[in-house]
């Protein structure tokens, strides 16, 4: 799923991997927001600080979804449905 070798090259936080991790889980495979970030969370890897970042990025994307599509949308030449998760 996620190139470990890009990101950390990247200098990505650990807490943005892993909400990036979840919203993969719950956009691409239709999983629960709140059990995939239990699950993700559960693991205790991550700091009280990450597993927040990680929790408000996730919950906020999904709460903006629709906006932040819609926005994307006017500078893509292609819809949106059409693509791939990840690009």
């Amino acid at each position: 799923m996620l190139d470990a070798g890009m990101m950390t090259k990247q200098r990505v936080g650990i807490s943005r991997i892993t909400a990036l991790e979840i919203l993969e889980k719950v956009l691409g495979q239709g999983a629960y927001a709140n059990l995939a970030l239990q699950q993700a969370l559960a693991g205790g890897n991550l700091s009280l600080a990450d597993r927040g970042l990680a929790t408000e990025i996730v919950y906020g994307t999904l709460k903006q979804l629709l906006a932040l599509d819609w926005y994307l949308q006017s500078f893509l030449s292609k819809p949106l449905a059409s693509l791939p998760l990840r690009l």
